[in-house]
């Protein structure tokens, strides 16, 4: 009897020490906290506001110089250059200089380029390098010379590796990618996701193109739960890029590039996707100045049912008014007030509900490259080695004379 007392003394013991042992750990809860073992809710992550710049070229096919246009002649590659390196300076960490495709060449397969646009595709390549660009998406033109020249030589043609991306050029015997679908930025805090797509035309013998829209849908499906911003660059013709934006929403900005397309002052939005172009033969820069909005907690849940229902019913009304301006914005000033006021009715509201909603602020600009802007001396003097010369001689500024002293 006394051994049967003190084993049930002995576990009656353990058991009350394991418990203290436990309390300890987690704490005695109080009035109204969850005691031990209850679930208890992770907070929300509240993510702070990020400002950035991007800065991108669309269809530039190979043009080293100005376009020699009359009357207004724009372009050349050491101009561009200027402005990316000076842009990257002045916003250290919060900068990205992206090309949508279609950069090395004003043709497609099955036409070859010559041994001098060649060296010329080279050139832009190393100059790529040198002005620190982020992604550069593959369209058609871009395989000109064939999948070999682009991958082996003019991605290396530069002291860093071209960063070229595309979410459907695969390889014609195994269906494997041939580049990256997608490359990651980080943004102070954020995470900026850009893709590449391209159509399928004019392409080269050894590479296949995978369905725009499937690919689409699948490299935004891999990104949603960990990127703040997916820009979309897109070497098409912006009737399939809007194709595609109604199809498989998800993207927030897409920038397309197409040789036909003329630059555009502002976007066409098309609900929560924003499309932009910079038009063709490197004339136009774009810039985006951008503020990814600080991330909130769900406030809709504590919303009673009477006064869901009447948020529910002035959120649908002012998304009809949303649906109804978009595209007219790009051709008139005064619509493009009303739609981004709609906009920022439908964030609040939507947020009142506790729904998800663009979380992100732009200005947009278009960048010309006038011949009168300053050009960067080295990528001025790798142009000039190839023969390439100016279309448009520029006449220097001649100091005004000095009167003479009296």
């Amino acid at each position: 009897m006394k051994k049967r007392t003190q084993r049930f003394m002995l576990w009656f013991t353990v058991v009350g020490a394991l418990v203290f042992f436990l309390n300890c750990r987690s704490g005695s809860p109080g009035p109204g906290e969850p005691g031990l073992g209850a679930a208890v809710a992770p907070a929300a992550v509240v993510k702070p506001a990020e400002k950035f710049v991007m800065l991108f070229a669309t269809g530039v096919s190979g043009e080293l110089v100005d376009c020699g246009c009359p009357g207004h002649p724009r372009g050349g590659l050491a101009r561009r250059a200027e402005v990316a390196r000076g842009l990257a300076d002045a916003n250290p960490g919060h900068f990205l200089n992206l090309d949508a495709g279609n950069s090395f060449f004003a043709m497609t397969p099955p036409a070859v380029p010559g041994d001098d646009k060649k060296q010329q595709a080279r050139v832009m390549a190393k100059s790529l390098s040198y002005m620190g660009v982020n992604a550069i998406n593959v369209g058609p033109m871009d395989l000109a010379a064939g999948l070999p020249f682009l991958r082996d030589e003019l991605a290396r043609a530069g002291a860093s590796e071209l960063p070229f991306i595309s979410a459907n050029l695969t390889d014609p015997a195994t269906g494997k990618p041939l580049f990256p679908a997608y490359r990651e930025f980080k943004i102070g805090e954020r995470n900026v996701c850009v893709l590449g797509l391209t159509q399928p035309v004019g392409m080269d013998g050894a590479v296949a193109v995978a369905d725009p829209a499937a690919s689409l849908k699948a490299t935004v499906g891999e990104l949603e739960s960990k990127c703040d911003l997916i820009v979309g660059l897109f070497a098409m013709p912006i009737h399939a890029a809007s194709e595609l934006a109604r199809q498989s929403p998800g993207v927030d900005i897409i920038i397309i590039s197409d040789r036909s397309s003329a630059p555009a002052p502002r976007p066409l939005v098309l609900g929560d996707t924003a499309i932009f172009q910079a038009g063709a033969r490197g004339m136009y820069l774009g810039r985006l100045d951008l503020t990814l909005l600080p991330t909130k907690p769900a406030t809709g849940a504590g919303i009673s049912g009477e006064e869901r229902a009447k948020v529910e019913a002035e959120l649908a009304r002012v998304v009809a008014q949303v649906k109804m301006l978009e595209g007219d914005i790009v051709n008139d000033p005064q619509l493009a007030g009303v739609y981004k006021k709609a906009k920022a009715e439908e964030k609040a509201l939507r947020e009142k509900l506790g729904q998800s909603s663009a979380g992100y602020d732009f200005e947009n600009a278009l960048i010309s490259l006038d011949i009168t802007m300053p050009e960067d001396r080295q990528v001025a003097a790798w142009v000039a080695e190839t023969g390439v010369k100016p279309r448009t001689p520029v006449t220097p500024t001649l100091e005004p004379p000095t009167a003479p002293a009296h």
